[in-house]
């Protein structure tokens, strides 16, 4: 989880934390918004990833690396966060993708982005 900010303590090497994965969803998102039937999965998808961040339930996101959680024995100790996405791929994947050849020009202006409402949202009373 130091990736995320948690067990950093008083080391001014270790206290910086940047939510780079999660930014990267964000990101994903965006372009998802721009193109709904580009991509093979969902919005379910990014969804789950997001929240299983910070959720503690998977040790896919447990420390800083591979060999981390390697020497940690976290795969024989916890599950991983694709376990559920696979056991329920239907959930998660697009009915409408359509490949598409070539690049995704997305539009990077302001007017584009949107907020992330059914993540940033989820625990509002007034979310559908």
């Amino acid at each position: 989880m130091e990736r995320l900010g948690g067990n950093r303590g008083k080391d001014p090497m270790r206290a910086k934390m940047s939510p780079i994965f999660f930014q990267f969803l964000d990101a994903v998102f965006q372009i998802l918004s721009q193109f709904p039937n580009a991509f093979e999965f969902n919005e379910h998808c990014l969804l789950h990833l997001a929240n299983a961040l910070t959720s503690g339930l998977y040790g896919t996101f447990v420390y800083d690396s591979y060999q981390q959680r390697k020497l940690a024995g976290v795969a024989s100790r916890t599950v991983s966060v694709w376990t559920p996405l696979c056991a329920a791929a239907s959930f998660f994947l697009n009915p409408d993708y359509t490949p598409v050849v070539g690049p995704l020009w997305v539009w990077t202006g302001h007017q584009a982005l949107k907020l992330w409402t059914n993540y940033f949202l989820q625990h509002h009373e007034l979310q559908t």
